[in-house]
């Protein structure tokens, strides 16, 4: 198959998805909305596109008008070129904006998450048009939990289909095992050790986290928190306020901002900690979560109907309510004074990535929802 994808390069997500197609033998293109740079993958990739800037407008009321217009021919104009079995949009974003707005069909959209349940209510009002503009002109919506998938059904055209397709975990890298190198470059021997795993963001409440490690601290003198962070960048103000907050908190050297780990290195990082945090504010289906689980690593989160679905389906976590400092701080407690119970949550949380969350199967079923698209006879159609 032909397959054109509009997603951030940049992404790891995206990396995994569109290399995986391309390494399984299929002609893959990528387009880069931009401005980011084209990525190099470590397996055979797709071909790269990046859609020309826009003419820059001095109006502010026609700026946007006329960006999506000359985006959108520009678009159109390279699909002509590579004339794909099916066009592919990553987060229902500007990506799903564009997708659409190039009139292409077979059209399908993933929703990454928060980009379905905060973007049909928040933001612009015009960003917000064109999400449910997106949605409603998709042939397939996928979605990593079904919470995504029934926020964004509402909004579907006549005949869409969906399917719940996770990102999946590679169980063959992500798996558990003893490794001590993260423990070694931290300095942190045997310390109990808590990591948060989700990007240094608002969003995912890095400030509830410290407060609830400074109760942890408290109890566990020898305690340390890892903080993941994206980037290290002077003028992250995100960022200058968490280290602000570890200082009033008198946190000092218990807790440990490291950058942005290179994606080789997770799995050794999930291995060292003894209990990883995510406490978004919303969230799909974290793939974070997934592969601290495949790693053996216990799991405090946020108590969101994605982690619910997780739960039913065998995963044992820690679930606490959204920014709720005090249960934060007993839920990593409870874990990092109970042996026995990290035991049970790791084998649990193994045994439900390895049946239902596996990168290669997930991809397999994908394969032939490509395959089903192209055979419906909706193949390089053009609507309205």
């Amino acid at each position: 198959m032909r397959l054109c994808f509009l997603a951030d390069p940049s992404s790891i997500h995206t990396q995994r998805w569109v290399g995986h197609f391309a390494a399984a033998g299929h002609e893959t293109h990528l387009v880069n909305l931009g401005p980011q740079p084209e990525r190099q993958f470590d397996w055979p990739g797709p071909q790269h596109h990046t859609l020309p800037a826009p003419p820059r407008i001095p109006i502010p009321g026609l700026r946007g008008v006329i960006m999506l217009a000359a985006r959108r021919r520009a678009l159109v104009a390279l699909l002509a070129q590579i004339r794909p079995d099916v066009l592919h949009a990553h987060s229902i974003g500007d990506p799903a904006w564009f997708a659409a707005l190039s009139g292409f069909h077979p059209l399908v959209l993933t929703a990454w998450g928060s980009d379905v349940l905060l973007g049909l209510r928040q933001g612009p009002w015009l960003n917000r048009k064109l999400t449910r503009y997106a949605l409603g002109r998709a042939d397939l919506l996928t979605a990593d939990a079904r919470q995504v998938m029934e926020a964004a059904r509402p909004h579907l055209g006549p005949g869409a289909r969906t399917a719940l397709i996770r990102f999946g975990v590679d169980t063959r890298i992500f798996s558990p095992g003893a490794d001590a190198s993260w423990r070694d470059r931290l300095a942190v021997s045997d310390a109990p050790l808590v990591v948060s795993i989700r990007q240094c963001r608002p969003l995912y409440n890095i400030d509830i986290i410290l407060q609830a490690f400074a109760g942890v601290r408290d109890a566990l003198p020898a305690a340390r928190l890892v903080i993941k962070l994206v980037s290290q960048a002077a003028d992250d103000p995100y960022l200058a306020q968490m280290r602000e907050l570890a200082g009033q908190l008198a946190l000092g050297k218990s807790v440990i901002f490291v950058p942005q780990v290179a994606y080789a290195e997770l799995p050794d990082l999930y291995r060292a900690a003894d209990v990883v945090v995510s406490a978004p504010s919303s969230d799909g289906m974290p793939v974070s979560v997934l592969e601290a689980m495949a790693c053996g690593a216990p799991v405090v989160a946020s108590d969101l109907p994605a982690l619910r679905e997780l739960a039913a389906e065998g995963a044992d976590l820690a679930l606490t309510p959204v920014r709720d400092t005090n249960a934060l701080r007993a839920a990593i407690l409870t874990l990092l004074t109970d042996p026995a119970r990290r035991q049970q949550a790791s084998e649990h949380n193994l045994a439900t990535v390895r049946r239902t969350g596996d990168f290669a199967v997930e991809m397999a079923r994908m394969e032939e929802l490509y395959r089903s698209l192209v055979l419906s006879g909706a193949k390089g159609r053009r609507g309205a």
